[in-house]
C-alpha cells in the first residue's frame, strides 16, 4: 500500500492549503481580527466543492476517495478550522443516501448550515427516555447531524436554547433535548461512524503538526545564554518526539483512509487505530508546545492554548478514545 501522494493528490493538497490559509488565517484569533466563527469560511469551502470530495457522483459528489478527503481535513486541523465542515460532510451524506436530494444539495452548496450533535452518554440505549446531547455549531443553524455507531440521523431543532460556555471559543455549544427534535433523514449501519472517526483523526493530525511547527519556529528565534533554545537537548529532543508522533499519526491515518476505500476487512480497526494515535499526538504535542514556550505558553495572547482546547473538544466526538482502542485490541490484523 503506497502512502506517498500522487502528483494529483499533491496538487489537491496544495490547493487545500492555499484555500484554508486564505480563509482561516491563524491571526484571526488575536487582536483586531479576533472574532467568533460565523460560518463564512465553511460556505466558501462548500462553494468550492470541498464537501463533495468523497461523495459518490451518483449522489452529487466528486466521486473521489477518503484518501483525498483526509488531505483537506488535515489542512483544516493545521489552521484550527471549524467543526461545521465535518458536520456538513456527514449531514450531506445522510440526506443524499436517504434520497433527500434537495436538502443534500443545499448543504453541499453551503446554503444550509449544519451543527454536530454529540450524545452526552454514547453508551446509552438509543431509545432511552432521557436523550440529552450537546450541539456544537460554527454558525446559527436549525439543522444538525448525529452519528452513532449503528446509525446516523439528520434532525431539525426548533430552538437549541441558550448557548453554554465552551472550552473551544470558536464554537457555540447548546444542551438540547432530542425528544424535541424532528428527524428528517436517517441511514443505518456503521459507515458514517467510521467516516466521522477518520475525519476526526485527520483533523487531529493537522493540529499535532501545527503545534509542532509553532514550537519549532520559536526554538529558532528565542535565545538564551547567547544561543537559540533549539540548540539545547531539553528542547531539541521533545521537538523530535513531537515530529515522530506526527509522522506516526499521519501515516496511520493515510493507511486507514486507503483501507476504507479498498473495503478491507480490517478497515474499521485501522480507522479506530488512527483515531487513537492521532488523538494522542494532538494532545501531547499541544502540551509540549505550551511547556516549551515557557511562561508565555499559558498566556491568552499566544495561540498555543488553542491547540489544547480544540484537541480536548475533538476527543469527545464519536465516543472518545476508549471504544476505538477497544476495537483495536479486539480485532485481528490482516495480511498487508
Amino acid at each position: 500500500m503506497d502512502l506517498l501522494l500522487s502528483d494529483e493528490q499533491q496538487a489537491l493538497q496544495d490547493s487545500f492549503q492555499r484555500g484554508v490559509i486564505k480563509e482561516l488565517p491563524m491571526d484571526r484569533f488575536h487582536g483586531a481580527s479576533r472574532a467568533p466563527e460565523d460560518g463564512s469560511a465553511s460556505k466558501t469551502f462548500a462553494e468550492l466543492g470541498w464537501l463533495r470530495i468523497s461523495l459518490a457522483e451518483a449522489l452529487g459528489g466528486l466521486g473521489m476517495g477518503h484518501a483525498e478527503e483526509v488531505l483537506l481535513f488535515r489542512e483544516l486541523g493545521r489552521n484550527l478550522g471549524p467543526v461545521s465542515m465535518m458536520a456538513g460532510v456527514l449531514a450531506a451524506r445522510v440526506a443524499a443516501t436517504a434520497g433527500d436530494t434537495e436538502r443534500a444539495e443545499a448543504i453541499l452548496d453551503g446554503e444550509t448550515d449544519v451543527g454536530l450533535i454529540v450524545a452526552e452518554r454514547d453508551d446509552a440505549p438509543s431509545d432511552a427516555p432521557d436523550r440529552f446531547a450537546r450541539l456544537f455549531t460554527s454558525a446559527p443553524c436549525s439543522t444538525a447531524v448525529m452519528v452513532r455507531a449503528d446509525h446516523a440521523v439528520l434532525v431539525e431543532l426548533p430552538d437549541p436554547g441558550p448557548a453554554l460556555p465552551c472550552l473551544d471559543e470558536t464554537l457555540t455549544m447548546h444542551r438540547v433535548d432530542l425528544r424535541r427534535a424532528r428527524e428528517i433523514a436517517r441511514i443505518d449501519g456503521p459507515d458514517l461512524w467510521l467516516h466521522g472517526l477518520l475525519l476526526t483523526a485527520a483533523t487531529l493530525v493537522g493540529q499535532a503538526e501545527s503545534a509542532r511547527d509553532m514550537i519549532l519556529e520559536y526554538a529558532k528565534v528565542r535565545h538564551t545564554f547567547g544561543r537559540p533554545i533549539g540548540a539545547y537537548q531539553a528542547v531539541r529532543h521533545p521537538i523530535a518526539e513531537m515530529t515522530a508522533r506526527c509522522e506516526h499519526a499521519r501515516c496511520l491515518t493515510y493507511y486507514a483512509a486507503l483501507a476504507l476505500d479498498m473495503g478491507r476487512d480490517d478497515a474499521a480497526m485501522q480507522v479506530a487505530a488512527a483515531r487513537v494515535v492521532a488523538q494522542e499526538a494532538a494532545a501531547r504535542n499541544a502540551d509540549g508546545n505550551i511547556q516549551l514556550h515557557g511562561a508565555v505558553g499559558i498566556t491568552d495572547e499566544l495561540r498555543a492554548h488553542l491547540f489544547m482546547k480544540k484537541s480536548v473538544m475533538l476527543s469527545n466526538l464519536f465516543a472518545g478514545k476508549k471504544p476505538a482502542l477497544r476495537r483495536v485490541l479486539d480485532q485481528a490484523l490482516m495480511e498487508v
